[in-house]
């Protein structure tokens, strides 16, 4: 990400000022992640007009990307945060938006094919079961072949 690292902050400032103009409340959680052992939680459940911009000082890739590691250990994280809410405080959507450059090269709980079958098991659990949206906003070609192969 590191060679498209000014297109992600713009990306993903675009993406949230955009969530701001929508009528209605939301919160937000952002997830910054590299090799298997960096999972950052930058923010959880802050309410979208609380929650700051990426800038250079913020958003600092370094090169291994742990991608079906942060989705899966995301969807069980936000799912379980949900589950313990009581049922009206639930959110009406819940929109799950990944932002990468689409190279895994260092899950280790969800590696390889088997891995990839796995998370795209957990993406389909969510959208069918509770109607979970799934956005993935890749930076070059290759995230396009990984976003079909989990079923985005």
């Amino acid at each position: 990400m590191s060679s498209v690292r000014n297109e992600t902050i713009i990306g993903f400032n675009t993406f949230l000022n955009d969530q701001k103009k929508v009528p209605g409340e939301a919160t937000l959680t952002l997830v910054q992640f590299s090799a298997a052992h960096e999972y950052k939680v930058t923010y959880e459940n802050r309410n979208l007009f609380d929650a700051p911009e990426l800038t250079e000082v913020t958003y600092c890739p370094n090169g291994w990307t742990a991608l079906y590691d942060a989705i899966g250990r995301t969807i069980d994280s936000v799912g379980a945060h949900l589950r313990s809410l009581p049922e009206e405080r639930r959110p009406a959507k819940v929109l799950f938006m990944v932002l990468t450059d689409g190279e895994e090269n260092k899950s280790v709980v969800y590696q390889g094919e088997v891995g990839r079958e796995k998370i795209k098991a957990k993406i389909d659990h969510q959208r069918n079961k509770y109607s979970w949206e799934f956005v993935f906003m890749g930076a070059n070609q290759d995230a396009v072949f990984t976003a079909k192969g989990i079923g985005i």
